[in-house]
């Protein structure tokens, strides 16, 4: 379950993007490094490499959960390895940070960016980020029940509809 919770928190958090990669550009001319630099300044304030850090802890987890439910008597020695390979492992999120902040920088002016920076960075805006985890932790559940719910409603009225046109579904 726990498993389960971390993936939806990361989706949940990654889906913060998909707005971004569906519009088009405010400006037309490529943003200035100073966005960039910027932008990825948002990515880490905001929290969002925090989702990209969990994908990576749980493929971890992941990996020392395979190898030793075959190899038991290797559990405290993978655990020293995936200590000690932890932090080169944790760069590997440098490269959709920074893709990130690219769509981030492309996207915004550097205004803007300067005023999402300004948040992030203050009280209120240190306060929300603290408090994602906990919100996601407890919307993820809720969200599931949500998600059954509308999926009952729908398929109900679907078979209400396709019904007045003769089709028994």
């Amino acid at each position: 379950m726990l498993k389960l919770s971390l993936r939806c928190a990361a989706f949940i958090a990654c889906l913060s993007l998909v707005p971004a990669l569906a519009q088009t550009p405010k400006q037309a001319a490529a943003p200035t490094q100073a966005q960039i630099d910027l932008a990825r300044k948002v990515v880490i304030d905001s929290g969002l490499s925090r989702s990209f850090a969990t994908i990576v802890l749980q493929t971890m987890g992941q990996i020392n959960s395979t190898v030793t439910a075959t190899r038991p008597e290797l559990i405290n020695d993978m655990r020293t390895t995936l200590n000690d390979l932890q932090p080169e492992f944790m760069k590997a999120t440098d490269p959709i940070i920074n893709g990130a902040a690219n769509i981030f920088a492309a996207l915004m002016t550097e205004q803007e960016l300067k005023d999402q920076d300004a948040f992030f960075t203050s009280t209120a805006g240190k306060k929300y980020v603290d408090a994602q985890p906990a919100l996601l932790a407890n919307v993820t559940p809720m969200m599931t029940n949500w998600s059954h719910d509308i999926s009952i409603s729908f398929m109900s009225r679907v078979r209400d509809e396709m019904k007045k046109k003769g089709h028994d579904i």
